[in-house]
């Protein structure tokens, strides 16, 4: 039995010993099997590393994640040109909020020149794809005139648009573009009863 129990312990050493070098593929693999992430709170860089994982395999999700934590600092530090590079990646493969992002970046001028109109065009691509914050991003862009000639009528379209998709955004931009009578015939019914719908817990911002 003794040496039974000492084989047992012989292994589990030898088996521990192996592991002791293990490179970043084995980690990325084990962070693949795991059914779901460290926490972010008490543990940021093992979170980083499974979303990181994840993104490498090809996960569009992983992809928009991965590129969050560069921007907020997440397990890693701040590095708003790998955020733009990941959610790069994510929007190749379809994903919407990546590509409200990127826009978001080139409205800013965060790490890219501020450009308008190529934030239009990525906020345009989320919109008609069924990003609500990206439909009130487009409407306020054709009310400012912002890489593209004003045109109040468009940016009421979008508004509504928004506002219809649950966005509590685009439900207030709504609200005043009725009130002002902006793209619309004033209408103060319409914008009270959309400042109610606003108050909605279940809107997204």
């Amino acid at each position: 039995m003794k040496n039974i129990f000492l084989a047992i312990v012989s292994s589990l050493l030898l088996t521990l010993g192996c592991n002791r070098g293990a490179d970043d593929d084995q980690r990325r693999d084990s962070a693949l099997t795991a059914e779901s992430p460290p926490s972010s709170l008490s543990d940021p860089n093992g979170y980083h590393r499974y979303w990181t994982a994840k993104a490498e395999a090809g996960d569009a999700n992983a992809m928009f994640e991965v590129g969050t934590q560069f921007r907020d600092g997440i397990g890693t530090p701040v590095d708003h040109k790998k955020a733009l590079a990941w959610w790069r990646k994510a929007a190749d493969a379809g994903h919407v909020k990546s590509m409200s992002n990127i826009g978001y970046y080139y409205d800013a001028g965060t790490v890219v020149p501020q450009d308008y109109a190529l934030a239009l065009r990525w906020y345009t691509q989320a919109a008609e794809l069924g990003d609500a914050l990206a439909m009130k991003n487009v409407a306020q862009m054709y009310l400012a005139g912002d890489g593209t000639d004003k045109d109040d009528k468009t940016a009421f379209e979008w508004a509504l648009r928004s506002a219809n998709a649950g966005s509590r955004q685009g439900i207030e931009l709504l609200s005043e573009m009725y009130r002002e009578g902006i793209g619309t015939v004033a209408n103060e019914k319409a914008a009270e009863e959309w400042t109610g719908k606003a108050l909605s817990a279940e809107l997204i911002e």
